[in-house]
Order: structure tokens, then sequence, then C-alpha cells
């Protein structure tokens, strides 16, 4: 919990919005787990199917595929704990 500073005065609002959440913290963790997973299996596809493509290729392809999955995660995750 991050406190408000003394000037401010609301301090009860300020406490709601800077809580965490467990299920927010769960679903980033899960996400990143998720994606980062899907993210190296994707890299190295690309490197064994095109290996004459240069390296920026194998992580913009890979990036492309787990970023997206990330943020689907995370929402579906999130609305799902709360």
């Amino acid at each position: 919990m991050l406190p408000a500073s003394d000037f401010y005065t609301l301090g009860e609002t300020w406490s709601q919005v800077f809580t965490l959440l467990p299920a927010i913290v769960i679903a980033s963790i899960t996400a990143e787990l998720v994606s980062e997973l899907i993210d190296t299996e994707v890299y190295h596809w690309w490197w064994k199917t095109r290996e004459g493509y240069p390296q920026w290729t194998r992580v913009a392809v890979s990036n492309a595929v787990s970023l997206p999955i990330d943020s689907l995660v995370t929402i579906g995750a999130s609305l799902q704990k709360t």
C-alpha cells in the first residue's frame, strides 16, 4: 500500500487506486509466463525453419505473436479473478 502525502485530501481514494490487487498480480505473472514460453517457441521455430533470415526477424516475429497473447491473458485472467 502506497500512502498519500499529508497535503493530499483524498487519502482513501489514493489508497484504493494504488493498492495491489492480488488478482491483477496473479494475472500479470500468469500472462508473463505464458507469453514468454510462446515467445521462445516461436523464436526457435522461426530460427529452424528460416535459417537464412537475420536475427531481428526472429525477434520481431516472436514478439508479434507473444505480445498480444500477453495482453489477452492478462485481461482474461484478471477478469476471472475479480
